[in-house]
């Protein structure tokens, strides 16, 4: 019995001693087991990552299959590449004038746009030949903001190959950067990258469209390129691309003033200083031109103004009060060509003073909008121009239209086209004045238009201005003349039964 216990030991002490080795192999194992579900986790982030990366690309691929696709679906193959040289080119051409005539100073260019050559070049080896000899489809350098420095390559690649493949022929540039001023710029020296290949080819510029934040780091600002002789220039915005680092009337300061542009017809100029022109510079060939500006002082617009006699749209705009008093030249301006004039918020009291010195005699339309304090004390800029003003716009969406707004036009006796825009709100009590016989007497025309709500009270009143200015008036009465056209389709806030009404009123038969 001793020996089978004493075998009976050995063979649990065998046993117990596997066992603290199974036990050490599993503490091992665990340890190694959880080393590897943290690195299982770190890997199934990077995973993860790589997924939606791969996702987006996969999308992209799609896409751009399926706009191919697109492309090709409307021809048979066989007939893409067997059209004529000379029908191709005559597309592509059609397609390049397309774009080009949607260009627009102000509105957010199209990246369809942007897109439209490579498109077309990818179609077949043959249309790529083409497309490449098409300079034309390559003259709009559409430059979207780049957010990432990969990005910033693509654009400035991008940049690069519109001017070399766009020949000789004036490019139209939209660079259009808007951003919230607390967000930074992204890698401002590549940036500018993009900015001086688009100022090396100043002397092609036809039109152009800047708008970004103020580029005020070392070496950034367009300023230096806009110095530059632009010979072919007609159209040219600029908002917020040059630094506000000067103060004071500086007539000699060099970044008042504007390249050599001959042939620039069209100017809107927004918080830049790129504005004027040299007083020694020559005449300007301009048409069209807006000023909204806090750095440059204001009588500096108006030697601008002596060089352009040509001008037939002034919009002004100092863009924030001034406590710059006005200062009235001793030299006349003569504006021949000026059909319209818009007199925006605090430029009133400057063209005011100026206006017994200013000579409009076909001055056509008038634009206020401006703050009451203003807009109350404009008697000199009426006095000379009531006798040719026609068409008159009131709007300020800061305050209430009522009856004191008449008397502005009770001071423009000859208004036959009345337009009111956006208001805070609109009272009843200026139709209610509006509709005496003896208060624009020549009205024929007459439009609302704005967001502002029109309540019932003011619809009323609208309607019995209407009615008064129609029914019972014969065809060619002229003390008050018979409306000839109503328009509330513009305006978001009016009643439907009020347009109705509207509406029948003009069907109206005039009295004989």
């Amino acid at each position: 019995m001793a020996q089978v216990g004493l075998d009976r030991a050995t063979r649990m002490a065998f046993y117990e001693d596997i066992r603290r080795q199974y036990q050490d192999r599993a503490v091992t194992l665990q340890r190694a087991r959880d080393d590897a579900r943290a690195l299982a986790l770190q890997t199934d982030a990077v995973l993860r990552s790589i997924s939606v990366d791969l996702g987006f690309v996969d999308e992209r691929i799609v896409e751009l299959d399926s706009i191919i696709s697109n492309l090709r679906g409307y021809m048979d193959p066989r007939i893409v590449a067997s059209l004529p040289t000379e029908l191709l080119r005559q597309i592509f051409s059609v397609l390049a004038a397309d774009v080009a005539a949607r260009w627009e100073m102000e509105t957010k260019p199209s990246m369809d746009d942007l897109r439209l050559p490579y498109r077309l070049e990818s179609v077949c080896r043959r249309w790529r030949a083409e497309v490449l000899d098409c300079p034309a489809l390559w003259a709009s350098v559409i430059v979207p903001l780049a957010d990432s420095e990969p990005e910033i390559g693509h654009v400035n690649a991008h940049v690069a190959r519109c001017i070399a493949r766009s020949g000789r022929l004036p490019l139209d540039i939209t660079c259009l950067w808007n951003m919230p001023h607390e967000q930074p710029i992204v890698a401002p020296e590549l940036q500018q990258m993009i900015l001086d290949s688009l100022g090396a080819e100043s002397n092609r510029w036809g039109r152009c469209s800047f708008a970004m934040p103020y580029l005020s780091f070392p070496g950034t600002s367009l300023s230096e390129s806009l110095r530059r002789s632009t010979p072919l220039l007609e159209e040219l915005y600029i908002a917020g691309v040059t630094s506000n680092d000067f103060e004071g009337d500086e007539p000699e300061h060099p970044a008042y003033y504007l390249p050599h542009c001959p042939n620039l017809r069209t100017l809107v100029s927004k918080d830049s200083d790129v504005l004027l022109s040299h007083p020694h510079a020559p005449l300007l060939s301009l048409v069209h031109l807006r000023i909204v500006t806090e750095l440059a002082p204001p009588t500096a617009v108006w030697t601008m103004l002596q060089l352009a006699p040509s001008l037939q749209h002034f919009d002004f705009s100092l863009g924030d009060d001034t406590s710059m008093s006005p200062v009235i030249s001793q030299s006349r301006l003569s504006l021949p060509a000026l059909q319209t004039l818009a007199v925006r918020i605090f430029a009133a009291g400057w063209l005011n003073a100026w206006a017994p010195q200013m000579d409009m005699p076909n001055l056509r339309r008038l634009e206020l909008d401006t703050a009451e304090p203003e807009l109350f004390d404009l008697h000199q800029l009426f006095s000379r121009i009531e006798s040719t003003v026609v068409e008159l716009s009131l709007c300020n969406d800061g305050y209430e239209l009522n009856e004191r707004h008449c008397e502005v036009v009770r001071t423009l006796p000859n208004i036959r086209s009345l337009h009111l825009g956006e208001w805070e709100n609109i009272l009843p009590s200026f139709f209610r004045e509006l509709a005496a016989p003896s208060l624009c007497p020549q009205l024929e025309s007459f439009s609302v238009g704005g967001r502002q709500d029109i309540d019932q009270t003011a619809a009323e009143a609208i309607a019995h201005f209407v009615r008064s200015r129609t029914v019972g008036l014969p065809s060619d009465s002229s003390t008050p003349r018979r409306l000839a056209s109503v328009d509330l389709e513009s305006a978001a806030g009016v009643p439907a039964w009020l347009k109705d009404q509207v509406a029948t009123l003009l069907t109206i038969p005039a009295c004989s």
